[in-house]
């Protein structure tokens, strides 16, 4: 006669999950503390509990950051899963109930194109709560501190998927004054006559080689950085003639602040949004990424990329 299983062990308590998986995910007792609204010690009486519970070692150290145990790390994939899960599942099932979203963009994207419409993403989607971290850095989505990321440009990696937004187009611009001058000027001489701009995913020696200019070397740039505004304003101020991705530079265009400085203008690299693969089904990500797809198609059938 066939024995029945040993019964399984029974899950422990929740409060326990929730700060172990708040304390991995935000790195430091501070973070995780204030968001679960407890305090530190409670926190870490609930991390002692869940270690006593399961008879081993989740934290090697707590301090300046945490780090995790082998355990710890693995242990965290599954919890996590299972919060956040949780949370989902409850976000479905509520009209009142919240979940968050984690976004990672470029100054230039967050600043020219994305930040004006997030409003209307909040008002169509009132209960996801947005969270951009604005960085140069190109976000691990595979990890668990974004969602989703918007890049220029790259790869997709294995485990990952990419929705296309837009091909960038990139042409020469600079100050109305300066924009004028050079207008009528041949490439030979705007790249050796003027002052060049430049932010390094869009570098003149990059952009004469898509025009099949390998021929012209262009002078070094007075400026190169690593911030689209950065560069912009200085164009803007007439320091001299930068190399801008034109759905971009757009709103220096429509105020008048910058001109196109020659009419020469190549393809750039593709603008996506980027996830991993397995957060397709969260009705966040999925939400934002359909939302996201149909405001730049909108945003190209008004010419948005002229």
């Amino acid at each position: 006669m066939k024995q029945d299983s040993a019964p399984s062990a029974p899950l422990p308590p929740m409060h326990c999950l929730a700060a172990f998986e708040a304390l991995a995910r935000l790195g430091t007792v501070a973070r995780a503390a204030r968001e679960l609204g407890v305090s530190r010690s409670a926190l870490s009486h609930s991390i002692g509990l869940l270690e006593h519970r399961l008879q081993t070692g989740l934290i090697l150290r707590y301090s300046p950051a945490v780090q995790l145990s082998s355990a710890g790390r693995t242990y965290y994939e599954a919890v996590h899963q299972f919060v956040r899960g949780i949370a989902e599942g409850l976000y479905e099932l509520s009209e009142s109930s919240r979940i968050p979203l984690r976004l990672s963009v470029s100054p230039g994207m967050s600043r020219l194109w994305l930040s004006g419409r997030l409003p209307a993403f909040r008002a169509r989607h009132p209960r996801i709560d947005l969270s951009l971290t604005v960085t140069e850095g190109v976000a691990d989505v595979l990890g668990h501190q974004t969602d989703v990321a918007i890049r220029y440009g790259g790869l997709a990696e294995p485990g990952t998927t990419s929705v296309g937004l837009w091909e960038e187009t990139v042409a020469p611009v600079a100050a109305p004054a300066l924009a004028a001058d050079c207008a009528a000027s041949d490439l030979a001489r705007l790249v050796h006559g003027v002052p060049l701009l430049e932010h390094r995913a869009w570098a003149w020696r990059d952009w004469l080689a898509r025009l099949g200019r390998d021929d012209l070397a262009p002078a070094a740039p007075v400026l190169a950085g690593r911030d689209l505004i950065l560069v912009l304003e200085a164009a803007a101020a007439g320091q001299g003639v930068a190399l801008a991705p034109m759905r971009l530079a757009a709103p220096y265009l429509k105020a008048g602040r910058l001109r196109r400085a020659h009419a020469s203008v190549a393809p750039g690299k593709p603008y996506h949004a980027v996830t991993a693969s397995r957060h397709l089904g969260r009705p966040a990500v999925s939400a934002f990424l359909h939302w996201l797809a149909r405001e730049a198609a909108a945003d190209a059938a008004l010419g948005g990329n002229r």
